[in-house]
This record gives C-alpha cells, sequence and structure tokens, in this order.
C-alpha cells in the first residue's frame, strides 16, 4: 500500500469514527410518552436523596418498539418471553421500559424502546 493510500485510508476512518456513536441503554418508568418522543426516569446509581433523571428521547420512523412478556406457550422453553410489536401510542406512562439510543447533536434517538410487561 502506497503511503498516499494509507494516509487516505486514515483520514477517512478519522472521520467515520465520530459519526459513529455509541449506542446507550436507559432503563426506567415512562414519565411521559408522545408520538415522537418517550421520557424515562431513570433512577441511576442509588444514593441516599437521589432521584430519578428525566432523559427525553425521539421517537423515529424506523425506532422499533415492542413488548416483552411472560408466556407458558412462548417459543424456546416454558414462561419464556413473547414479543409483540407497538406503536407510540401504545407507550403509556408508568410502564418500565428499556431504551436503547444513539446521541445526534443535541438529541438522543431511540433505536429500540421495550417495554416490560409486569405480571
Amino acid at each position: 500500500m502506497s503511503a498516499a493510500a494509507a494516509l487516505a485510508l486514515v483520514a477517512s476512518l478519522a472521520l467515520v469514527a465520530p459519526a459513529a456513536a455509541a449506542e446507550t441503554t436507559y432503563s426506567g418508568d415512562i414519565a411521559a410518552a408522545g408520538p415522537h418522543s418517550v421520557t424515562l426516569a431513570v433512577m441511576g446509581p442509588w444514593t441516599p436523596g437521589r432521584r430519578p433523571v428525566d432523559h427525553v428521547i425521539t421517537l423515529a420512523s424506523s425506532t422499533r418498539i415492542e413488548r416483552v412478556a411472560r408466556n407458558a406457550k412462548a417459543p424456546g422453553w416454558p414462561g419464556g418471553f413473547e414479543t409483540t410489536p407497538l406503536t407510540a401510542g401504545d407507550l403509556h406512562k408508568g410502564e418500565f421500559a428499556t431504551v436503547t439510543a444513539q446521541r445526534e447533536g443535541r438529541r438522543l434517538v431511540a433505536r429500540s424502546v421495550t417495554v416490560v410487561e409486569a405480571r
């Protein structure tokens, strides 16, 4: 590989690396939900006097939203999980959810939202 080709490769990787931001996972109670965003109240590490921190996360058209629940007849093993697709309108305050999001500029954009059905 020539020096010019190596330099071009390094330069292109330097441009791509910052754009590939890491995904972060947030878990907590849904504090608010709308057609374009969900607000999660996340507790974080427990310390005396600690209060949940609200994270407003944008829902994109590509965001996968689903509910998981235990089901005795789920495939795999008895008592396994069954997944049901949802829409943004199916998200409700007080439900427990895990959101995988990626920072895009100043916004957090959800890649997936998984609501855990309480039993």
